[in-house]
């Protein structure tokens, strides 16, 4: 709704979106490319690839729920 109605309120959900929408066209060129290198070895690449970020964000979401229980307790 922000490209068309230049709802202000629209603006940080349009950014994600198209940030995502990027990101998954950029992951399939990059795929690509390194599969013509690669073969069906690009798959083992794309799945350690996702480990490593799924296990750093949870990591980070982990230290971030730390981080509220403990501002929780100090404030009650």
């Amino acid at each position: 709704k922000f490209y068309f109605d230049k709802n202000i309120d629209q603006k940080a959900p349009a950014e994600n979106y198209s940030i995502l929408v990027g990101a998954f066209m950029s992951g399939a060129i990059i795929s690509a490319l390194i599969q013509k290198i690669l073969g069906i070895r690009t798959l083992l690449v794309a799945a350690f690839l996702l480990s490593i970020i799924n296990t750093f964000y949870g990591y980070v979401i982990f230290l971030r729920h730390k981080e509220w229980e403990k501002e929780l307790k100090s404030r009650g």
